[in-house]
């Protein structure tokens, strides 16, 4: 796992080849932002097994087919602060009785805390006959941790079971 500062804010959409899934054990946004990324059937970042503080998201459309663990993070451990996703789009279509679980900007949040964190336009739905642990910021939360001082508008999520907005 490595640990990151960003330094300016990253364009994805000036970059074909920019790794996905990546590992993470400690990201510092320093208030930059990363945006216009498109992904399919994997995530940004895999996992985060220390922090992510200070950082945007901005502009990134994830699309998958019948996978599961689908979001910008598949799996956090540690603590996200101070952070905002703005204009993201995760969608997850599959026409099968194959159930899909845990989608959301963060899929699986593995204890740790949530803190200080904006949503603004997020849309986040599976055309799945059976998505479960649908949610616009955690798909499933597991663990002992919290989660305080959580803005959000403009949230449109879609699920079969266990849907929420947060």
């Amino acid at each position: 796992y490595e640990n990151y500062s960003i330094t300016h804010d990253i364009d994805f959409g000036a970059y074909s080849d920019y790794p996905t899934d990546v590992k993470i054990g400690r990201l510092e946004g320093n208030g930059y932002t990363l945006k216009n990324k498109t992904i399919k059937n994997v995530s940004l970042i895999q996992q985060v097994n220390s922090a992510i503080t200070d950082l945007n998201f901005e502009n990134i459309n994830i699309t998958a087919s019948g996978a599961t663990n689908v979001g910008l993070i598949k799996a956090s451990n540690g603590k996200i602060t101070n952070c905002t996703f703005k204009n993201i789009y995760i969608n997850n279509t599959y026409n099968s009785t194959v159930t899909i679980n845990e989608i959301g900007l963060i899929t699986r949040q593995n204890g740790g805390s949530i803190e200080d964190v904006v949503l603004e336009d997020i849309t986040v739905k599976t055309v799945a006959k059976k998505g479960n642990y649908v949610a616009g910021l955690v798909g499933y939360y597991y663990g002992v941790g919290n989660m305080k001082n959580i803005t959000a508008t403009k949230l449109e999520v879609n699920g079969v079971n266990y849907v929420g907005g947060i």
